[in-house]
């Protein structure tokens, strides 16, 4: 697998799920050099567009603690996701974010 080029490499992770690439990314130095931040950033763009994340980083710190890369950011919804998957619950598209994180903040600024 050291020997294949790399937009091969690119090309057969865009064809796994999330949990799947950041395995596939931990493979050798190589993978992992490849599935850089801009790999996820672009992967974040194709999942939820880039308003998510500029919604997510204007949010206050005492509500939100962004994180500070776009691969554990797209780890940390997939986990969410994944939970609600288990409960038997439909995943949550753009608007569901939206809406929880304008309800939360309206909550804490009402205290």
């Amino acid at each position: 697998m050291e020997n294949l080029p790399n937009e091969l490499l690119l090309i057969i992770s865009l064809k796994l799920d999330l949990n799947s690439m950041i395995n596939f990314s931990s493979v050798n130095k190589n993978n992992f050099k490849l599935l850089d931040d801009n790999f996820f950033e672009e992967l974040y763009e194709l999942y939820y567009n880039s308003n998510l994340w500029k919604i997510i980083c204007k949010r206050p710190l005492y509500n939100s603690k962004a994180l500070n890369n776009f691969k554990l950011e797209l780890l940390r919804i997939e986990n969410f996701q994944q939970c609600l998957d288990y409960i038997n619950n439909n995943r949550w598209t753009k608007k569901d974010f939206y809406n929880y994180w304008k309800n939360n903040e309206n909550n804490i600024l009402n205290i």
